[in-house]
């Protein structure tokens, strides 16, 4: 009866059945008895030592292996290479046969193969030998690059042609950024594919749809031509505006934020100003706004909101070696009658002074964009140059134009009780009046742009012996960005100011200028780049004149690192210039750990020259300063 079954050695038992369901049935049982005991199925008795017939993967022994790049031509490109190659990325992890690591190489070539053709080599060859006899194998990889194609010509095709849309070979290139003579860089023929789709969008196309670039290659000149498609579709003006998701903001407040007006040809950037004047109210978590392909000429739309949490509370921490620790503690409503007010309390202190505001904003009060804000302010000083308290009544108006640009002017009452040698007490009445342009793009850590702050204050009142005063302040900050976004940048900055119409012992001690300290030339301690009074002290001065500059260098996504050079000079005379002056130099270095909410620093900074006065040293040798957001 054996021959009506076989062993099969991957533990299967199989029977072969015969005729007569008696004779069936005993054989069909003994065959899967004997079959069980013979094959070691363990049906009837299974055993944990199974395990060692089955074959783990794991186990196979992996074929190691090295990874060469020989680069004929172009050998700037083997690093391009290295980084779109599996055989070394994946070098750590070997593949477990001969053929896992076949299949590795022919998708190397053919990913290396399609990197160089989207920097303009087309003619290049990629090829791939192992030397088995070695161990580990040795994979070597030939690249012969052949001459990288250059830009032939560009053109555009456009579906709708209106004949508003003037795109000449030139002006297509200045669009596009993208010159005919150029090397070939395929991602930048996207770029600029979306760079042509923002151009017709800000022309009153928006629903145009783009497809994708196509080429030809003329193998003989060495040349790509490539051809731009646009379904333009119809030009479109603003149509009727929906707005959804107002629950406790008023429909006012939305309305004058729109940027565009019904009737207008459609234009993206001004859509997107408005997305922006809205996300920075801060009353609202998530500002979407789509036009609707509705209609022929008009294109309606629509403006989705969410508004977020009205309440706020911020906290944040500094350190310096001459203020010591300090912190700052915030508590904000944002839109707390309906219509975006926001009423704001804060604190803040260190070692050298204690301040506590609260203050009120009433948006659009006349017109749109133009702020009423009012603010109760108490400080108490005590600085190596005064102490005392001083208290603050302001109310002002602030009007934004193009979100740039702000214009402030307001009338301030100040009381204050400050002393140093002596005691002054002063009230006055002071016109604040300032410009301010804004064209960094982010507050918190910059890197491209520019901002200038002007400001003028003429004050009338009990000033000593004076009745009136003028204290006009200029500051200014430059971002150079050597590499895109924010690897690489250089920041300068510079601050000039005047004291006009007064004696300069009646300058009142808050009021004068003072260098030196965590936004100043950081290698001084705080106040105390300028003159020296008798007492050791700051004396503050009449003039002003500082800046510096501070190279910024990100070495991962979250570490980076600066280094800066600054000067400064406080005068006690009333002409601004360097004769009454002394400029003294500060230096230093700094780490950077970027996080979420902005760079957290760590600077430490050095004198150039140590001062000594009245035998004695003036300037401790280093500074260090800790906190959030970039020096400037």
């Amino acid at each position: 009866m054996f021959r009506y079954f076989k062993y099969n050695k991957t533990n299967v038992c199989r029977g072969f059945p015969i005729k007569g369901w008696i004779l069936k049935f005993t054989r069909y049982t003994t065959v899967v008895a004997l079959g069980s005991l013979l094959s070691g199925c363990g049906w009837f008795f299974p055993k944990d030592d199974m395990k060692e017939y089955e074959r783990d993967l794991g186990d196979y022994p992996a074929v190691e292996y090295d990874v060469t790049f020989e680069v004929k031509g172009d050998t700037s490109l083997e690093s391009i290479a290295r980084e779109n190659s599996k055989l070394e990325l994946l070098k750590s992890k070997p593949p477990i046969s001969s053929n896992a690591l076949r299949y590795r190489i022919q998708e190397d070539i053919k990913n290396i193969k399609n990197t160089l053709k989207n920097k303009g080599y087309f003619d290049s060859d990629v090829d791939a030998v192992v030397e088995i006899k070695q161990d580990p194998k040795l994979v070597k990889v030939t690249i012969e690059t052949g001459q990288r194609y250059k830009l032939g010509g560009l053109k555009i095709e456009v579906a709708d042609h209106d004949s508003e849309v003037d795109l000449t070979p030139s002006k297509l290139s200045r669009v596009i950024g993208i010159d005919v003579g150029q090397l070939v860089d395929q991602e930048r023929l996207f770029e600029a594919s979306i760079r042509l789709e923002h151009y017709f969008k800000n022309h009153g196309y928006p629903f145009v749809k783009m497809d994708t670039p196509e080429g030809q290659l003329d193998k003989d000149k060495k040349v790509l031509l490539v051809s731009f498609k646009a379904d333009l579709k119809s030009k479109r003006r603003y149509g009727q505006t929906a707005i959804v998701g107002d629950k406790n903001i008023s429909r006012k407040y939305v309305k004058n934020r729109i940027i565009w007006q019904k009737g207008d040809m459609y234009d993206e950037r001004e859509v997107e100003r408005t997305r922006r004047k809205l996300i920075n109210s801060q009353i609202f978590s998530s500002v979407n706004i789509t036009p609707l392909e509705e209609g022929d000429e008009d294109a309606p739309m629509k403006i989705d909101l969410i508004e977020g949490p009205p309440r706020s509370i911020g906290a944040g921490v500094q350190y310096t070696t001459s203020e010591g620790a300090g912190g700052r503690l915030l508590w904000m409503h944002r839109n707390l009658l309906g219509g975006g007010e926001v009423l704001t309390a804060e604190a803040k202190g260190n070692q050298k002074e204690s301040k506590a505001t609260l203050s009120y904003k009433t948006p659009d009060v006349f017109t749109a964009d133009l702020d009423l804000l009012t603010r109760v302010r108490g400080a108490y000083k005590n600085t190596d140059a005064y102490k005392g308290q001083i208290y603050e009544l302001f109310v002002g108006l602030d009007y934004w134009y193009h979100e740039l640009i702000r214009t402030s002017l307001g009338l301030d009452y100040e009381l204050s009780k400050l002393t140093k040698t002596m005691t002054q007490r002063e009230r006055y009445l002071s016109i604040p009046v300032s410009l301010l342009i804004d064209a960094r793009n982010d507050a918190i850590n910059p890197y491209k742009g520019w901002r200038l702050l002007a400001e003028g204050t003429p004050s009338f009142g009990s000033l000593g012996q004076s009745d009136r005063m003028l204290r006009l302040l200029v500051n200014g900050s430059y971002y150079l960005r050597l590499i895109k976004k924010d690897k690489a940048v250089i920041g300068f900055w510079g601050r000039v100011g005047k004291i006009s119409y007064i004696n300069s012992a009646d300058i009142p001690y808050d009021k004068r200028f003072y260098a030196g300290g965590l936004n100043s030339v950081r290698g001084y301690g705080y106040q105390k780049l300028g003159p020296i009074d008798v007492t050791r002290n700051p004396a503050g001065g009449q003039t002003l004149i500082e800046g510096g500059v501070e190279p910024r260098v990100k070495l991962t996504e979250k570490i980076g690192a600066v280094v800066f050079v600054e000067a400064g000079s406080v005068g006690q005379a009333r002409q601004l210039s360097a004769q009454s002056s002394r400029y003294l130099i500060g230096y230093g270095l700094g780490a950077r750990y970027y996080t979420d909410i902005g760079p957290i620093r760590l600077d430490l900074a050095f004198p150039m020259k140590k001062r000594t006065f009245q035998g004695k040293r003036y300037d401790a040798p280093f500074q260090l300063y800790v906190s959030i957001g970039q020096a400037f």
